[in-house]
């Protein structure tokens, strides 16, 4: 009786760390995708307010000057 008791309680436990790496993982793939939405948008708003574009002519003036 003891026996069975005990190989119950294992599964239990098994079963609850299971369920437990599971919701764990879902988490961080929730915050994985929420991280690339904010990193989307934010990259968005940087484009538009000419962050981006300035950075780019800077590279592409500083490239040019290099190859000539």
């Amino acid at each position: 009786m003891g026996q069975v008791e005990s190989t119950d309680a294992r599964a239990l436990v098994s079963l609850k760390l299971d369920t437990l790496t599971l919701a764990l993982v879902l988490i961080l793939r929730l915050f994985q995708s929420l991280e690339a939405i904010l990193v989307d948008q934010m990259t968005i708003c940087l484009w538009h307010t000419g962050y981006w574009r300035t950075l780019l002519e800077i590279y592409l003036t500083s490239s040019s000057m290099t190859t000539l």
